[in-house]
C-alpha cells in the first residue's frame, strides 16, 4: 500500500507539470513548433543525459548480475506485450472487421517506458535505478524501430538500420556501458551538470504530453470504445501477465518491480511520430497516448500494490 501511495503522489506532480503544458498551449505560449523543439531537446539531450549518468555507478558482481537479470526480463515483458497486441489486434479485431487498427496494435505493445517509466523508477528508487531500467529502454527503441516500423508501414523496406543504430538511447546506453564497464568516472563538474539536467526529464516529459492532449478532441476521445480497449490492455492485461509470468523467473523482487514500473505505464508518444511518419492515424495515436496517460494515476499504484504483495 506505501509504494502506491508514494507512486500516487508522484504521479500526480507529474500530472501537475501535463496540466501547465495544456494550459501553455492553449495559451499561445507553447505552439505545436515549439513543442517540437521542446521534444528533441528532451529525445537528444536531457534523455541521453540521464541514462549516460545512470551508469555512473561501481561495477560490482551483485549490479552485474541485476542488470543481466533487468535485461532478460525486460525481453520477456515486451514479448508478452507485442504478443497480446498481435492477438487482439490481428488475430481477432482484423478477422472479425476487418479493419486494421495500427496505431492501437503499436501503442498497445509497446510502452512509454522510457519517458515515463524512468522518472517513476528514479523517484521511487535509488538513483541508480535508472541503470536497471535503461535495458528496457534500449530493447524497446530497438523493437519500435523494427517490428513497431513493419506493423506501422505494412513493409519490412522502411526499417532502416542507419535509424536504429543512430538512436539516441542506443547510444547514450552504449556511452554509459562502455563508462562502467572500463570503470571511466564523470568528472565532478560534468557530473554535476549531469544530474542537474537529468532534473528536467520528468516535467518536460509530461509537459509534452499536456500539449498533445490540448490539440485533441477530447470529446471524442471519451467517446471511442477502442481507446478504452487500447487503455485496458496496455495498463492492466499485460501488467498483470507480465507480473504473473516474471515471478516464476530467478531475480531480486526490486529488480521486478522496476520492470513492472515500465511494464505498466502508458502507451508511448513514439506511437503518434510513428504515425505520422509512416502515414497511420496521427489523431487516433494521440488519443490512446492521452488516454492511456491519465488513466494510469489510477492504474499504475494499484499494479505496482499488487506487484508488491505478490512477488516475494
Amino acid at each position: 500500500m506505501e509504494i502506491s501511495l508514494i507512486l500516487f503522489k508522484k504521479l500526480l506532480i507529474m500530472f501537475i507539470y501535463m496540466f501547465f503544458g495544456y494550459v501553455f498551449f492553449k495559451s499561445g505560449i507553447i505552439t505545436e513548433k515549439r513543442n517540437r523543439y521542446l521534444s528533441n531537446v528532451l529525445l537528444y539531450i536531457i534523455f541521453p543525459v540521464v541514462i549516460v549518468n545512470s551508469f555512473a555507478v561501481k561495477k560490482t558482481a551483485d549490479n552485474i548480475s541485476a542488470f543481466v537479470s533487468s535485461f532478460f526480463l525486460a525481453i520477456i515483458s515486451l514479448l508478452i506485450s507485442m504478443f497480446i497486441s498481435h492477438i487482439i489486434y490481428e488475430r481477432y479485431y482484423y478477422k472479425r472487421y476487418k479493419k486494421k487498427l495500427k496505431v492501437d496494435d503499436i501503442g498497445v505493445a509497446f510502452s512509454s517506458a522510457a519517458f515515463m517509466g524512468i522518472p517513476i523508477v528514479a523517484s521511487l528508487f535509488t538513483k541508480n535505478s535508472v541503470f536497471y531500467v535503461s535495458s528496457f529502454a534500449a530493447i524497446l527503441t530497438f523493437l519500435q524501430w523494427t517490428y513497431g516500423v513493419r506493423v506501422m508501414s505494412g513493409s519490412g523496406e522502411y526499417i532502416k538500420i542507419k535509424k536504429i543504430l543512430t538512436n539516441p538511447v542506443l547510444i547514450s546506453m552504449l556511452i554509459g556501458l562502455f563508462l562502467y564497464s572500463f570503470e571511466i568516472e564523470v568528472v565532478s563538474p560534468i557530473k554535476n551538470i549531469f544530474t542537474v539536467i537529468s532534473y528536467l526529464n520528468a516535467p518536460i516529459v509530461m509537459i509534452i504530453l499536456g500539449v498533445y492532449l490540448a490539440q485533441t478532441d477530447i470529446l471524442s476521445m471519451f467517446s471511442d470504445k477502442t481507446v478504452y480497449l487500447s487503455s485496458f490492455l496496455r495498463l492492466i492485461l499485460i501488467p498483470l501477465l507480465t507480473m504473473l509470468i516474471i515471478n516464476f523467473i530467478p531475480a531480486s523482487k526490486d529488480i521486478k518491480m522496476i520492470i513492472m514500473i515500465a511494464a505498466s505505464a502508458p502507451v508511448g508518444s513514439n506511437v503518434a511520430i510513428f504515425a505520422k511518419i509512416y502515414g497511420g492515424d496521427y489523431k487516433k495515436a494521440v488519443k490512446i497516448v492521452c488516454m492511456s496517460t491519465l488513466l494510469c494515476i489510477i492504474s499504475m499504484p494499484m499494479i505496482l500494490g499488487i506487484s508488491n504483495v505478490f512477488f516475494k
